[in-house]
């Protein structure tokens, strides 16, 4: 049963707006604010679903505004994605760009090289990353913890500030708000999951990683790749082996990803399997894809809890 609790707070003063637009500056690349498309509408437009959730809640209610999606929503990393005719047409449009940065997105640069004027917010940058121990890469999924989530979230609500400084007001309201209901979210996984830090798990992606760092996890091993290959058959036996001689509480898979090898842990060690969602991927649109990320990190709680508890 969900315990979230629905938070409201005052809107920020319109000084701290002015301060949030000097902090931008860096998120935007160099780039002056852009003017508004000749409609008069400001277009921002979101690489992939995990900041679209954020552009969506920091435009609610702003005039003049609208949020739009690059890739499809059922596409999930955008490591190795390319960009067609049509997502350039419509970048060519956009106001502002959000991404991810730190590696997520592979075509920033050619977008910096064919729309100089573009307005793109890096968001993720900035924000210490982990290291995938499977790829030795800075890990680029810092919002599938919801501390990084809110620390990503004002990362976009300042350069939205920067990118449209009449409505910077708007957009620091939107983020107390929003990260209001985050920091409710924080808590109750502290709260939730403090009888378990310390627990040793293995994870089917990184996606986990951020996770498990905020609230106490020691993730063993990593079995899936970005691929959606899995490592191979010496190091999932060694795996294996490690799992039945040291204490390990649960076998975390993410949806996006073939579950064959964690379920080939769990067989042949007797562990539980917990889907953890990580919400790169959605099947919701404008207002009610409002709050999808809210709702999934609920139930991811509620089965994480299920699973560490055992039968």
């Amino acid at each position: 049963m969900t315990l979230r609790t629905r938070t409201r707070t005052r809107t920020r003063s319109a000084a701290l707006a002015a301060a949030v637009l000097v902090a931008a500056s860096a998120l935007l690349g160099g780039c002056a604010a852009p003017s508004p498309t000749p409609d008069g509408r400001f277009a921002i437009v979101a690489s992939f679903y995990p900041v679209y959730l954020d552009a969506l809640q920091l435009a609610k209610d702003v005039p003049g505004v609208d949020v739009a999606l690059l890739a499809p929503p059922d596409t999930g990393c955008l490591h190795d994605y390319a960009l067609t005719g049509g997502d350039m047409a419509r970048l060519a449009a956009a106001d502002v760009l959000v991404a991810n940065g730190d590696g997520m997105e592979g075509f920033l640069d050619k977008v910096a090289h064919d729309l100089p004027d573009l307005a793109v917010i890096r968001s993720a940058e900035g924000i210490p990353p982990l290291t995938d121990p499977s790829t030795g890469e800075p890990d680029p999924h810092v919002w599938s913890s919801p501390k990084g989530a809110a620390v990503q979230m004002r990362a976009i609500a300042a350069g939205l500030a920067a990118a449209d400084p009449a409505h910077a007001a708007l957009y620091a309201a939107n983020a107390d708000r929003y990260g209001a209901q985050l920091d409710a979210l924080d808590r109750r996984a502290a709260e939730t999951l403090s009888p378990y830090r310390g627990a040793r798990v293995l994870a089917g992606h990184a996606s986990f990683l951020a996770f498990a760092r905020d609230y106490g996890f020691t993730v063993a091993g990593i079995f899936g790749l970005d691929d959606g290959q899995t490592i191979g058959a010496g190091a999932l036996a060694a795996m294996i082996a490690d799992a039945k001689e040291n204490p390990t509480a649960a076998i975390i898979l993410d949806p996006q990803f073939p579950a064959v090898a964690g379920d080939t842990i769990a067989r042949e060690t007797g562990l539980p399997e917990c889907i953890f969602d990580s919400v790169v991927t959605g099947a919701k649109s404008g207002a009610g894809a409002m709050d999808d990320y809210l709702d999934r990190m609920d139930e991811n709680l509620d089965r994480l809890i299920a699973a560490l508890e055992g039968p």
